[in-house]
């Protein structure tokens, strides 16, 4: 069997040292340049990408304490504000009530003051009539008397 004129039992399969160490060279080349332009970038890349993620995720978790703490100090306010308007409405509960009693007083004061004022003029009235209805009754009697003696 030939291959390009000479035959397989010619070939010989001993290791040669010189294309050995080409060989090696060759590889190591190729080995340090797929490193260079592939591994190296990609391993820069990712380190780069996963500092860039942990950075903004650490951000995102500070800023996230951040808002849950200015949330707490809202909250905070916010019921320090509820228990001051709270405070707030039962004083003005309170002012009004005393306001309303106050004026229900003088109201049932003024009422009595005139149903006094109304009832004593009545009396007056009442006694007026009784002494106009003595005098008719005595005019009456004395023209009645004065009729019969006559």
């Amino acid at each position: 069997f030939l291959i390009s004129g000479v035959s397989v039992a010619d070939f010989r399969l001993d290791p040669v040292p010189r294309v050995l160490v080409v060989q090696a060279v060759i590889f190591l080349a190729n080995t340090w340049i797929i490193k260079k332009l592939m591994i190296d970038p990609y391993l820069q890349l990712r380190a780069k990408r996963l500092d860039y993620t942990e950075r903004k995720k650490e951000q995102a978790n500070q800023r996230l304490t951040e808002v849950k703490q200015q949330l707490a100090e809202l909250e905070a306010r916010r019921q320090a504000k509820l228990n001051e308007l709270s405070d707030l409405r039962r004083q003005k509960q309170t002012r009004a009530q005393g306001q309303r009693e106050d004026i229900i007083r003088t109201a049932r004061q003024q009422a009595e003051k005139e149903i006094k004022r109304a009832k004593d003029t009545l009396d007056n009235e009442f006694q007026q009539a009784q002494e106009q209805l003595a005098e008719v009754k005595d005019q009456l009697g004395q023209q009645v008397l004065g009729k019969l003696l006559a």
